[in-house]
């Protein structure tokens, strides 16, 4: 605890004007940090400056200011923030007292630290009955950001890899820095007070907030006489095909740096380049400091590496309820390097193949939704299919199957439907199909085609349809070695490996391509989501949640927004985990009425369950068992996937 002496010396050499308003903030943000090693978010920033203003703003305003429920702001950040203050502070806070709260304290610190350092404030300390605490007040890199998971995910990098000694992150998207409040703090005011800005520009975020004249007042105006000047660096976001937007950047930001960033592999260049430009102008920090600058390898690929578990201010949205795919601007989508790059890589090559496959809910379709979205950043023309939209008898007939197929990329690529003009009876719906892509949608197209097909599974069980597509694709992308007009197309397969228990199978039905079979979320994964959550989770109870459900994507989402929301503790939601009642009986349900369908195969996961060894199961079985995510399989024994399975299932196999 951060204990401020409540009496002081005489207080009548000492007049105190009005406390600014910021200096209230920067006080709190210290003696949290100082108290519990954590910075505020953004949204605990602005529940503070609130809260603080004479004119107080209602929890109920704030939330519908800024776009959250009143709920999520009264009973989640707010209550947290006023326990850390109050911890920290050694009496209780609340947002009725907080301005006289931190007012009588900050003038107990200002006595205190004026007589021990009178002309200096960036090293300070507090004397308590005896004890001294040294504090040290960090300078600030600014570092400003669109909003996207993919930009989100660079500034993460960039704090992680850029963190010394000696600095600390202020982190704002590009929309809550343009809403500073002018009563309280000016566009200036704020850049000014940090060491170094890198700014993160997309072309969209320039032109939707019309950035370039804010740009040019706040950064390039020159600084009157004593006044700091902060480092600026600059980062352009996927490349810009707005040429003018372009020319101009460069034009008015002659004295900053522009660097470029398409993807993770432009990661290290970029930290590299960052820090050869602090060390340049850092020139004044003392040598030991600058030693400290994070020494980056050209070429190593820092996106692949594990993050450093530091505390740092991350931005911060109310938990997503997890149901579906993850939306493309989520913060809540971990990647799952190197598939991502990998996929990202292979997609811009002619005539590529990509297999994505996985057990339902472990993010199959977020990731497509992801490649889909880089090819669109390419410039290349997207197409996606899903077979679930296709009628029963559709999936039957080889004939119509092929037919909605490219009736339905016609009208996806808005192009006139020519079905009967390539279709020919004698020639057979393969090549009528064939000709149809060759002489027709191809030759319209003038960018690269990426054609994603999802719940492929949906025909695996009609195994002359399933085997007549998936012949017909890869001869496509064979065609593309000799063919010029194939190097068009590029294919993406998705499928649920759970369809294979209905097949006498023991491999995958598509086995060519790039094969990306999704892993589980490893532990550092589930800490940089609970950190998305706001949840202080430790190593210990991270290594429970992974023993609970060995890092399934969709059940870490679940566990974690039921923590944030919910208010319970984890060893509650593990108590009741497998129940019919706890956060994950729709899942368990599911996987139950599969294995009741198929009696073998129950039985066979049976023997798993009553097992604690490995257990060697007939191929075919410790295949399927596999494909749903029930087991893990090594060599040819297999062991049961998590804990979670291991109580439920032994409680409705083995009674």
């Amino acid at each position: 605890m951060l204990l401020l002496s409540q009496t002081t010396q005489s207080l009548g050499c000492t007049v105190f004007s009005m406390i600014n308003i910021d200096d209230l903030l920067n006080f709190a943000e210290m003696i949290i940090y100082t108290h519990a090693g954590k910075h505020l978010n953004d949204l605990q920033r602005v529940i503070l400056q609130e809260s603080l203003l004479r004119t107080k703003k209602t929890y109920e305003q704030i939330a519908h200011e800024y776009g959250y429920s009143e709920n999520y702001i009264q009973q989640v950040v707010a209550t947290k923030l006023w326990r850390l203050l109050s911890d920290a502070l050694g009496e209780k806070v609340t947002k009725a007292n907080l301005r006289s709260v931190l007012e009588r304290n900050y003038k107990t610190y200002k006595l205190q630290t004026d007589e021990i350092h009178p002309q200096k404030q960036l090293h300070y300390r507090v004397k308590e009955q005896g004890t001294i605490y040294q504090l040290i007040l960090k300078k600030k890199i600014f570092i400003i950001y669109p909003e996207g998971e993919s930009s989100i995910n660079l500034v993460q990098t960039l704090v992680s890899a850029l963190s010394i000694s000696d600095y600390e992150f202020l982190l704002k998207t590009w929309a809550s820095f343009l809403k500073i409040d002018q009563g309280s703090q000016t566009l200036e005011q704020e850049v000014m007070s940090c060491e170094s800005v890198i700014m993160l520009l997309s072309e969209e975020c320039l032109t939707r907030h019309s950035l370039i004249q804010t740009l040019t007042r706040t950064f390039t105006n020159s600084p009157t006489e004593g006044e700091h000047k902060p480092t600026i660096m600059s980062i352009l976001l996927g490349g810009f095909s707005d040429r003018v937007i372009r020319e101009q950047l460069e034009n008015e930001f002659t004295q900053i740096p522009i660097w470029e960033w398409s993807d993770s592999s432009d990661t290290s260049t970029v930290i590299q380049n960052i820090r050869d430009y602090l060390k340049i102008n850092h020139d004044h920090l003392p040598p030991e400091q600058l030693n400290e600058l994070p020494q980056i390898t050209p070429g190593v690929d820092v996106s692949a590496i594990e993050p450093i578990e530091e505390d740092y201010p991350v931005p911060f949205i109310e938990p997503e309820l997890p149901k579906g795919s993850v939306p493309l601007n989520s913060p809540f989508y971990v990647e799952r390097n190197p598939h991502e790059s990998r996929c990202y890589h292979e997609i811009s090559k002619p005539g590529a193949m990509i297999s994505l496959k996985a057990p339902k809910q472990m993010g199959k379709t977020s990731l497509l939704n992801r490649i889909l979205a880089y090819g669109a950043s390419q410039n290349y023309q997207t197409v996606l299919i899903d077979f679930q939209q296709a009628d029963e008898g559709i999936l039957t007939d080889v004939n119509k199957l092929l037919r909605w197929f490219c009736g339905s990329i016609s009208r996806q690529l808005q192009l006139e439907s020519k079905l009967n003009t390539y279709w020919d009876q004698d020639l057979g719906s393969k090549l009528s199909c064939t000709l149809y892509f060759q002489e027709y949608l191809l030759e319209q197209i003038q960018q690269p085609l990426i054609l994603a097909l999802e719940e492929v599974n949906k025909i695996f069980d009609k195994f002359e349809v399933a085997n007549t597509l998936l012949l017909l694709l890869r001869s496509w992308s064979e065609n593309s070695k000799v063919n010029a007009v194939w190097q068009k197309l590029r294919l993406v397969v998705v499928h649920s490996t759970e369809e294979y228990i209905a097949l006498q199978i023991n491999q995958s039905p598509f086995n060519f391509g790039l094969e990306i079979d999704l892993p589980p979320l490893r532990a550092f994964q589930v800490q940089q989501l609970a950190k998305r959550h706001e949840l202080d989770l430790g190593a210990k109870e991270i290594d429970q949640i992974m023993d609970l459900i060995a890092g399934h994507p969709y059940l870490v989402r679940l566990t974690l927004y039921d923590l944030a929301t919910r208010k319970l503790s984890l060893q509650e939601l593990i108590q009741d985990a497998a129940t019919d009642t706890g956060i994950y009986k729709d899942h368990l349900h599911r996987l139950l009425w599969q294995l009741q369908q198929y009696p073998d195969l129950m039985a066979a996961f049976k023997e798993v369950v009553d097992s604690t060894k490995p257990v060697t199961l007939e191929q075919v079985q410790g295949f399927k068992l596999k494909s749903m995510g029930l087991v893990c399989l090594h060599n040819n024994q297999v062991t049961i996937s998590c804990q979670l399975y291991q109580r439920y299932f032994s409680e409705r196999l083995l009674s």
